[in-house]
């Protein structure tokens, strides 16, 4: 069989030059959320005037609910959509859940925190897939066939949804060992990680 996907040599070199560029990449924001919404109001000429005495309203906004509301947003909507050398990307390998057929079809889910994957390896595999189909997608139907299944030496991968992903695929009736799950993932500690220019 051709084959149908996965990073060729000219892609993996590709990846891995990406990924040495984000491990040393100095640029990288860590702050919690009280540090997240000092930085957006200074961003946003915000900061309160300093005056010496004390005023007090009860008629107005709360600014600061509202501009969390807005971090917050803003956030989900760079993890899913920024370029990877922006973003936090995590080794979730050791907090995913996998099973697998009969016939050497993977089932990986991928814990919560991981917002979008990255790159996924498992032992056995030639290397590892980079790229995940949508399960309507021509790659992804073909992968419902034993016939036109990609195996071990061109793995795919499936994005179903919800952190859910069915990787084709490994030998009948062996036992699935992930060696490498990256994603784009949100901080344990609820940190805000991302580079400096986004």
């Amino acid at each position: 069989m051709s084959r149908c996907c996965g990073a060729g040599g000219g892609e993996a070199v590709i990846l891995e030059e990406k990924r040495i560029a984000m491990e040393q990449n100095e640029m990288m924001i860590n702050c919690g959320e009280q540090q997240m919404l000092d930085l957006c109001k200074r961003r946003w000429h915000l900061t309160e005037v300093r005056r010496d005495c004390t005023q007090e309203r009860d008629d107005g906004i709360d600014l600061d609910t509202l501009l969390l509301d807005r971090i917050h947003q803003w956030y989900a909507h760079l993890l899913l959509t920024a370029p990877l050398e922006w973003l936090p990307v995590d080794d979730v390998s050791t907090e995913t859940m996998v099973s697998a057929s009969d016939d050497g079809v993977i089932t990986m889910q991928l814990p919560e925190r991981a917002v979008r994957p990255v790159e996924i390896s498992l032992n056995g595999w030639q290397h590892s897939v980079t790229e995940f189909y949508h399960p309507n997608d021509r790659v992804a139907q073909l992968q419902q066939s034993p016939y036109t299944r990609c195996g071990s030496a061109n793995p795919v991968a499936v994005d179903c949804g919800h952190g859910l992903l069915k990787l084709y695929s490994v030998a009948p009736q062996s036992r699935p060992i992930v060696r490498l799950a990256r994603c784009v993932a949100l901080d344990k500690a609820g940190n805000y990680r991302f580079n400096a220019a986004a």
